[in-house]
């Protein structure tokens, strides 16, 4: 998918941080009934509905600025930190 685009477009972090990232390979879904936390994805996906239809779809060479983007845009569930420090943070703790 990141083909051919320059790098410091889309990765803010050291090669070890993003390391970490990679290796971990299993993903959880669960269900939630907090009102927030669901208010909060349906805001994220509003976003990247607009901003990836804007910029031409999925396909536009845009698409690597666009989840940078995305990653810093701060969230309430998250208690007005940006997404991807969130995840940053949390892949710390291992």
């Amino acid at each position: 998918m990141f083909r051919g685009h320059k790098s410091e477009n889309w990765i803010a972090y050291s090669k070890d941080t993003l390391n970490v990232c990679c290796q971990k390979q299993e993903i959880e879904y669960s269900n939630t009934n907090s009102k927030s936390v669901l208010g909060s994805m349906n805001d994220l996906a509003f976003h990247y509905k607009h901003h990836i239809l804007y910029e031409g779809g999925v396909h536009s060479s845009a698409l690597p600025g666009i989840i940078k983007k995305l990653n810093h845009m701060s969230m309430a569930t998250l208690e007005y930190t940006f997404p991807i420090e969130a995840l940053k943070a949390m892949y710390e703790k291992y």
